[in-house]
């Protein structure tokens, strides 16, 4: 919900409509910058994004919450110094089970803790996706664009004890673009063997109007563009 609570009810009869035991499941307050760069609570971020699938292992559907939305304030001259836009509702990514339990989060470090990156963190508003990027008999990957225009593969099927860098299997960083939504995507990437090695692929559209294919087999060069990406569609790259 736009609340950041997260809810979930039966469809089985005698029971429809009823709250899931354990929902709704809670997000966490975040922090984002206000006037003069001071940080500030913005209490919780609301969910954008909602996928379920076995992504832990153990034979159940978990629930792929992605939260954060990527507000555009701008100034006078319309982008801040650095060319982004001068505010981010930050957010995390949250797997939780059927019952509500929360098994893992991403970016694993609280955005409120003291001295963190407040205006760095991904806003989730571009949508999930996912593919299994290991191979066909392997649990599936969850994949996104950050707001920050980082494109990331997360693994599922680790605990919550793990760093962010062991949870990744591959990351690929979008070249700043021109459009307003600076280095951002709108849409959930797609995901599909797009050169016929057997192995998913990852294919990402960005708002600057090209189209990135990214590889997703694990031998070879994992998470870089092959086919001859990026393309660029009618809105070219200078495109404002």
């Amino acid at each position: 919900s736009v609340t950041g609570d997260v809810y979930a009810w039966r469809t089985d009869a005698g029971h429809m409509g009823e709250a899931v035991s354990g929902f709704p499941a809670q997000t966490d307050v975040i922090m984002a910058l206000g006037s003069g760069g001071n940080a500030v609570n913005m209490g919780k971020s609301p969910v954008s994004a909602i996928v379920t699938a076995d992504v832990y292992g153990d034979d159940h559907a978990e629930i792929i919450v992605g939260a954060g939305r990527n507000l555009h304030y701008y100034t006078n001259t319309g982008f801040s110094g650095d060319g982004k836009p001068t505010q981010f509702n930050d957010g995390h990514l949250y797997c939780y089970s059927i019952n509500g339990t929360r098994l893992w989060r991403y970016p694993k470090p609280l955005l409120e803790e003291p001295n963190e990156n407040v205006n760095g963190y991904p806003a989730f508003d571009a949508g999930l996706a996912l593919g299994r990027l290991r191979g066909p008999l392997t649990k599936p990957c969850i994949v996104f664009v950050r707001a920050d225009g980082l494109v990331v593969a997360l693994k599922g099927d680790v605990s919550d004890a793990v760093s962010d860098a062991e949870r990744t299997l591959w990351s690929y960083q979008l070249p700043t673009t021109t459009h307003r939504y600076y280095q951002g995507a709108a849409a959930p990437p797609l995901i599909l063997d797009a050169n016929g090695d057997g192995y998913q692929d990852v294919i990402v559209g960005t708002t600057n109007g090209e189209i990135y294919v990214l590889n997703g087999n694990p031998p070879t060069n994992q998470g870089q563009p092959i086919l001859g990406s990026p393309y660029t569609t009618f809105r070219g790259p200078d495109s404002v």
